[in-house]
């Protein structure tokens, strides 16, 4: 009986190579799970708790009141359509009121708990 694929020949070297990526990707994409769970965790810790900002998101929630969220304007002073992100996106928005801009604008005026040696290479 003849074998198809010789061992470690192109058939099976690319049936190797394929899972091993696939592993890869599976083991990178939760890392970086972990990463962002890890991020959010001490942003909230370390920043909004501290600040007691209670307003802010990195994406469209129910907790969110329209009434506080302004939104352009045309010429003719008409509210313009806005879409409401779900999914939190760098180059898509930062959901804030004036209130917890302002605390966090005062954080770092007054240097954001950062060492004068850390402030002094900004």
């Amino acid at each position: 009986m003849a074998l198809l694929l010789q061992p470690l020949t192109n058939g099976l070297e690319s049936n190797h190579k394929d899972l091993m990526n696939a592993r890869a990707m599976v083991e990178t994409n939760d890392k970086i799970s972990r990463i962002k769970a890890l991020q959010k965790e001490i942003e909230q810790e370390k920043l909004f708790n501290q600040l007691r900002i209670n307003n802010t998101y990195y994406n469209w929630t129910d907790k969110i009141d329209e009434k506080q969220y302004a939104v352009e304007h045309d010429e003719n002073g008409k509210p313009i359509n806005y879409e409401k992100y779900t999914v939190a996106n760098a180059s898509a928005n930062l959901l804030t009121i004036a209130e917890d801009y302002a605390k966090f604008l005062v954080y770092i005026l007054n240097g954001a708990s950062l060492s004068k040696k850390i402030m002094l290479n900004f």
